[in-house]
């Protein structure tokens, strides 16, 4: 008896929890699939730009275009190489896998080299609020690192050195240095984990853009967005390339913005239009998407959205 009121206290508590509990936001499960280009084409900011540089873009937005609010920005991305092995950041990771033997004493600190391939994994990531500086306006350790307005002088033994792989090896850093600026970087500036793909030292992973996995020559992608916002009025999902990294000063980077006049709209699905689709008709809460280029670009993200699981009446 004592164990069939225990099973039947259990069975109202599962059951209590599952209807008190309200789905708030948005969800979106998508894969960009890249044909024709090299997808390091997408990778922001521009490398080798500048702010105002011609073809300069700074960063990603997505956003809605929702009936009786207008066009809002859900969330700021860029895409970036799972890992950069010559970032200055990585350079202490502990080598977990370091077996000291006779007479050959290992190195504490992990060999980057042999995880090169990651570079060529491809990922949305998040973006930290850009900093300005006499300079303008610049990421807070972006893309580029050779700029000294980024990498300042005093992580370097000789900040001189012109050839990257002389100037970003690790004997030519000052390490309290280096661990002093890393761990003052905001914590939404993504970091890659060689022992973890998945789970990044620093800021958040939505995903990865469709590809080869080096590793395993395994087809690899998918992303997943999240928002607060609620998207069954939603007649517009569009991903835009950004050129003003303002947007992302600390006090505009969690604004609704519309899109930039001087942005581009790279993808774009419309419930009733030309580009791309928007259909409502598969569950109630869910609908499905898919995103073409009005540019041309052969890129194209196809997914669903789940804005009001409240109202899908199957139980997971």
């Amino acid at each position: 008896m004592r164990a069939r009121n225990a099973v039947i206290v259990i069975l109202l508590l599962s059951l209590g929890g599952g209807c008190v509990e309200v789905y708030d936001g948005s969800r979106i499960e998508a894969n960009i699939s890249v044909l024709g280009i090299d997808r390091q084409e997408l990778v922001l900011p521009s490398p080798g730009l500048s702010p105002g540089d011609p073809g300069y873009f700074s960063h990603y937005e997505l956003h809605a275009n929702i009936a009786g609010v207008g066009t809002i920005r859900l969330l700021n991305f860029i895409i970036q190489p799972a890992l950069l092995t010559q970032h200055p950041c990585s350079q202490y990771e502990p080598d977990i896998y370091c077996h000291d033997a006779a007479g050959a004493p290992c190195d504490p600190y992990m060999n980057l080299a042999r995880f090169k391939n990651h570079e060529s994994i491809f990922l949305a990531v998040s973006v930290a609020p850009t900093v300005e500086d006499a300079t303008g306006w610049n990421h807070a350790v972006a893309y580029d690192l050779m700029d000294r307005r980024q990498f300042p002088d005093n992580l370097f033994v000789d900040p001189l050195l012109t050839d990257p792989a002389e100037k970003l090896a690790r004997d030519n850093l000052v390490e309290p240095e280096v661990r002093a600026f890393c761990d003052a970087l905001d914590p939404a500036y993504y970091l890659g984990n060689p022992n973890q793909l998945t789970q990044p030292r620093s800021g958040e992973l939505f995903g990865a853009v469709d590809g080869p996995d080096p590793r395993t020559g395994s087809v690899i992608g998918g992303i997943t967005f999240f928002s607060p916002a609620r998207l069954e009025n939603m007649s517009e999902l569009l991903i835009t390339r950004e050129a003003d990294p303002e947007r992302l000063s600390p006090e505009l980077i969690q604004a609704n913005l519309p899109p930039g006049e001087d942005g581009q709209t790279i993808l774009l699905a419309q419930k009733s239009g030309p580009y791309g689709s928007i259909r409502f008709d598969q569950f109630r809460g869910v609908m499905t998407v898919t995103l073409e280029s009005p540019l041309g670009i052969p890129v194209f993200m196809t997914g669903t959205v789940y804005y009001d699981m409240d109202r899908d009446p199957i139980n997971f």
